[in-house]
C-alpha cells in the first residue's frame, strides 16, 4: 500500500518555512513604516520656561517710583497645548504656553516654540506689538536678530550683572528695549528688565514726556 505520510510531512515543512518567511518580511515592514511615523515634540527648552512660564499663584508687587504707588500683578491662566502639523506620516507637535496677567500696567504675554527659525521660542513679553526675548536673544544678548517691523525697534540693550531694586539685588539682568510710535504721533520707549526664575523686575515707559517706572517690591513665583 503506497504511504503518502512522509510527502505530505515535507510540504507542511515547506509551506510552514514560506509562512514564516512571509511573516518576518511584514514583521520587518510594519516596524520600518512606525519608524517613519513616529510622533516628534519640539518642545520649549527647560532654560527658556525658566524666564518666561509661570503658573497660577504667582504673583509680583510693583512700586511706582514716582508714585510710591503699588501695582499687585498676578496670573489669571496658564495654558500650555501641543498643536500638530496634521502631517500623517511624520506627525510633529510644537508646544505653546499662553499665559494671562492681570494688572493696570502689565497687559500678558505669550510664548511658541515653532519649527520657523524666525518664530522659534518667540514670546511677545508683556504687550502685545513686539518682540521682546527669545532663546537666541538669552544665548547671545549683543547679536540682534528676527525679521521687526522697521516702525517698531526691540532690542537687547544690556545685560546687567547686579541690579539692586527696593532693597534686593537681581543677577543677570537683560534690559530689553522696546520703541514705536503711536497713532498721534507720540514716541513709545519701553525697557523690561527680566530676571531668571522671576520675571519682570523693573518696567520702564516713556510717552512724549511722561517718564513713569514700576520696580519690583515683593513676589510669589511658581513655576
Amino acid at each position: 500500500m503506497f504511504d503518502s505520510h512522509e510527502p505530505e510531512t515535507d510540504k507542511t515543512k515547506n509551506m510552514k518555512v514560506k509562512l514564516f518567511i512571509i511573516v518576518s518580511i511584514f514583521f520587518v515592514l510594519s516596524m520600518g513604516c512606525k519608524k517613519n511615523e513616529e510622533t516628534k515634540y519640539d518642545l520649549i527648552p527647560v532654560e527658556f520656561k525658566a524666564w518666561t512660564v509661570f503658573q497660577n499663584r504667582s504673583f509680583w508687587i510693583f512700586l511706582n517710583e514716582k508714585t510710591n504707588q503699588t501695582d499687585s500683578t498676578y496670573v489669571t491662566n496658564c495654558e500650555q497645548s501641543l498643536a500638530t502639523d496634521n502631517n500623517s506620516s511624520n506627525p510633529l507637535y510644537t508646544e505653546s504656553y499662553y499665559v494671562r496677567f492681570s494688572s493696570s500696567f502689565v497687559n500678558n504675554f505669550y510664548l511658541i516654540a515653532g519649527t520657523d527659525s524666525s518664530a522659534r521660542q518667540n514670546i511677545d513679553e508683556y504687550h502685545t506689538n513686539g518682540l521682546a526675548l527669545t532663546m537666541d536673544r538669552l544665548n547671545n544678548p549683543n547679536v540682534q536678530s528676527g525679521n521687526i517691523d522697521p516702525a517698531y525697534k526691540s532690542k537687547v540693550v544690556e545685560v546687567i550683572p547686579n541690579l539692586v531694586l527696593n532693597n534686593d539685588t537681581f543677577t543677570h539682568v537683560y534690559n530689553i528695549l522696546w520703541a514705536y510710535k503711536e497713532r498721534t504721533g507720540d514716541s513709545v520707549v519701553e525697557n523690561y528688565y527680566m530676571a531668571k526664575n522671576i520675571g519682570l523686575i523693573k518696567f520702564r515707559t516713556k510717552i512724549g514726556n511722561a517718564d513713569t517706572t514700576w520696580s519690583l517690591l515683593r513676589w510669589h513665583v511658581v513655576q
